[in-house]
């Protein structure tokens, strides 16, 4: 059976399909069967081997390890200005926020940026809101990993870079040990950061 794998639609399309072709060239062997969904799916329950999820790690009926930073990042169009900007500064300015995630807003409130009286556009996904970010239209709130490509790529800019360490990506197997093949895949996931 293929190995069966997990992980946000947004996560599978930015940062895990770009470096597949690697693990391809490594491991022709292995069958992989991606899963991408927003929900938080029974690992045991659903037959999956294995999953990148989002946040601090603490999963009940689940063992997670560390993958890479999720850190939050204010991501602005090719025109901004580079460097970044004072907070004050980000707060006049106009935001696309995606509907219905409030840790973005959380995380700009504890930096000082205060965006309750600024112009907002409001997008269902997170990839409506990049693509927004990518044509100019406004900052948005990004997971660093997930746009380091299009910062390289020069499609977007970092405005603001606290450095923050959490919440992160884990990758999480249900308890026991893993086969062969979940195993190669765990081990490959981990050089890649």
């Amino acid at each position: 059976r293929a190995l069966a794998v997990t992980m946000s639609p947004i996560f599978a399309d930015k940062w895990l399909i770009p470096r597949l072709r690697q693990f391809w060239k490594l491991h022709p062997e292995i069958t992989l069967s991606l899963r991408p969904t927003a929900s938080v799916l029974d690992l045991a329950r659903e037959r999956i081997d294995l999953g990148i999820r989002y946040g601090l790690g603490d999963w009940p009926g689940t063992q997670a390890t560390y993958l890479t930073s999720a850190r939050f990042v204010v991501v602005a169009g090719p025109d901004f200005a580079d460097g970044d900007a004072a907070p004050e500064v980000l707060a006049r300015q106009p935001w696309i926020v995606e509907e219905d995630w409030a840790e973005p807003m959380n995380w700009l409130s504890s930096h000082g940026i205060d965006i309750e009286g600024s112009p907002r556009m409001m997008f269902s996904t997170e990839e409506l809101c990049l693509t927004a970010a990518r044509q100019g239209l406004s900052l948005y709130v990004a997971t660093a990993a997930l746009v380091e490509r299009d910062v390289q790529e020069g499609n977007l800019r970092i405005a603001f870079d606290p450095k923050d360490d959490n919440p992160a990506y884990y990758i999480v197997t249900p308890p026991g040990p893993l086969s062969n093949e979940a195993r190669i895949f765990f081990d490959w996931l981990r050089t890649q950061t």
